[in-house]
């Protein structure tokens, strides 16, 4: 049975894995609108970086001061602990650039190449 994610040509509205067999041709949605197949790619998910290799800052949540630790396992100083700075660690590089965006700052680990001969 056929499977696809579909979009209202009208409202917009994604309806993922809609089964129907035989596949028409047209399929009206509610609002009046037409459902079309939504082409994307199905297997494209953000992977998640290994904890080791994740990037993480101290933020104060108050003030908005923002500090970057040495490595991504060190522990947080008490002065830092004592004004309520939270550790915040970034799982995906989406997330990395989006701070990057924000904060007019470039994370050279995810963006420069180290040396090692790869592209």
């Amino acid at each position: 049975m056929p499977c696809h994610d579909v979009q209202c040509s009208k409202c917009g509205l994604i309806i993922e894995n809609y089964y129907a067999s035989p596949w028409p041709s047209s399929i009206s949605h509610d609002d009046g609108g037409e459902l079309e197949i939504l082409w994307r790619d199905s297997h494209s998910r953000p992977a998640a970086a290994h904890p080791l290799d994740r990037t993480v800052i101290w933020k104060d949540p108050i003030t908005g001061e923002i500090s970057y630790p040495p490595t991504n396992t060190a522990a947080m100083p008490l002065r830092y602990r004592q004004r309520g700075f939270q550790r915040i660690e970034f799982e995906h590089a989406h997330e990395v650039e989006q701070f990057e965006r924000e904060q007019g700052v470039i994370n050279e680990k995810l963006w420069f190449n180290s040396g090692n001969g790869v592209n």
